[in-house]
């Protein structure tokens, strides 16, 4: 694999300059919902008022934490794996990320969280590259925090790709779990080219579809309904904000792979991702 450049600012700034225009548009959104009820209100009568009020207050809990509606299982806004499988959770609790633990000879101890971007051809030729590597140490104890974030939707001649395949994604977290991995595999197997209006939402269903999910009708609605698009806005956006239980602040581009806390600085390594797990994990 060639030597990753290191992101630049003027990527880092454009990245986050659109994440925040989507999570600006999102909050836009929600405000014009809101005010739909309140005009709804007036006129239903002070009977309907009360339920109304009920209503938003049970829904606005999330609002408050900041937590988009989002897929089972990713609370963390990542999927957890480990040699036991899919570590199920709501995703209504609040976000938490899985504590690092101190680097040791025991692979228990060691916790990997990967943001990846199904657009970002750096994030699919380390996949490749290292997957396997990653995959072993889950099943000799290791846990791996998949975290899919879209960064380069403007990468996609105005489809949004990124942010489609990581709902596709999502969608599998959601209701199937299990098929998770093999999905993540797939997006990578049939990534688009930068540039161009990568995969349409029927393609994106025949991939999910292809690793033999058990429901296939639900995750095809949920694909084509783009049912968790604000939430991977939102979650993109929460990773450009901060890192949880990481050696740096925010997403240092695509992939951002952090393993027991420590960040995987590839051109530190000299591309070696081997040489840093020695030194991180022994």
């Amino acid at each position: 694999m060639e030597q990753r450049p290191t992101p630049s600012r003027s990527h880092h700034r454009e990245a986050a300059r659109q994440l925040a225009r989507q999570q600006r548009e999102l909050a836009q959104r929600k405000r014009a919902r809101m005010r739909i009820i309140r005009q709804s209100s007036l006129v239903a009568g002070a009977l309907a008022v009360i339920g109304i009020i009920v209503t938003v207050g049970m829904t606005s809990t999330a609002s408050t934490r900041g937590v988009e509606p989002g897929p089972a299982n990713m609370r963390s806004d990542g999927l957890v794996f480990t040699a036991a499988g899919v570590q199920h959770s709501s995703a209504l609790e609040p976000k938490e990320a899985p504590t690092p633990l101190p680097a040791g000879t025991d692979r228990g101890n060691v916790t990997i969280v990967m943001y990846v971007d199904y657009m970002c051809p750096f994030c699919k030729a380390f996949e490749a590259k290292y997957g396997p590597t990653i995959d072993k140490l889950v099943q000799s104890g290791a846990t791996l925090d998949l975290h899919p974030v879209a960064v380069l939707n403007s990468k996609s001649n105005g489809t949004n790709y990124s942010t489609r395949a990581a709902n596709a994604f999502a969608c599998v977290a959601d209701a199937e779990p299990e098929k998770a991995r093999l999905v993540n595999d797939a997006l990578f197997e049939h990534q688009p080219p930068e540039y161009s209006t990568g995969l349409t939402d029927d393609e994106l269903v025949k991939i999910v579809t292809d690793v033999g999910v058990t429901n296939p009708q639900k995750l095809s609605d949920c694909i084509r309904k783009g049912t968790f698009r604000n939430w991977v806005t939102s979650a993109s956006y929460r990773a450009f904000s901060s890192l949880p239980n990481a050696n740096v602040k925010t997403l240092q581009g695509t992939p951002t792979v952090v393993v027991n806390g420590t960040w995987y600085d590839a051109n530190a390594y000299g591309g070696a991702f081997e040489a840093f797990l020695e030194k991180t994990i022994g």
